[in-house]
């Protein structure tokens, strides 16, 4: 059994009037650093300050899980804001247990293959545990990485990465 904090599978990000949310054709993406076309391709989660890191599978329907690691969440339209949701507590999947150590201008990186993007983290915030994250468009290309607080029990802690040049 799972001890620690269990986030929902379906997350909704509302940017202003745009909504995000999972959906069932995952291969109708557009994120630049996500190769679709081919179905078994993994992507590495990076994060230096709390040693982490970890694949996941965002064209994986099976593997896209956050009961299985990351799950990855997709806009539902073209603009190229990322979602990555993982568990905290003290669990075998619990990739996001350290999270709340980061900081502003914290670095991670996200690989595939031989690109690697480098995000420099520009907001920390928490929320309610709604399955509501509302945030300015100001955010639209970023990369926002959610999991339940140790420090609030009864709220979500988030982080926005900002894509930088490496």
């Amino acid at each position: 059994m799972l001890k620690g904090c269990f986030l929902i599978s379906l997350v909704f990000l509302l940017i202003n009037t745009l909504s995000f949310n999972m959906v069932d054709d995952m291969l109708d993406s557009n994120f630049p650093f996500i190769n679709v076309e081919n179905k078994n391709d993994y992507h590495i989660l990076e994060i230096p300050k709390i040693n982490l890191e970890k694949r996941f599978y965002p064209d994986d329907i099976n593997l896209n899980d956050v009961d299985k690691g990351i799950e990855v969440i997709y806009p539902n339209n073209n603009h190229n804001t990322l979602l990555l949701a993982s568990h905290s507590g003290n669990s075998s999947i619990a990739y996001f247990n350290k999270l709340e150590e980061l900081t502003i201008n914290d670095e991670f990186y996200i690989k595939n293959g031989n690109t690697t993007n480098k995000y420099l983290i520009i907001k920390q915030d928490y929320k309610e545990k709604n399955g509501i994250l509302s945030l300015s468009n100001l955010y639209e290309g970023s990369v926002i990485l959610l999991t339940c607080s140790h420090k609030y029990p009864d709220k979500q802690v988030y982080y926005i990465g900002k894509k930088e040049n490496i």
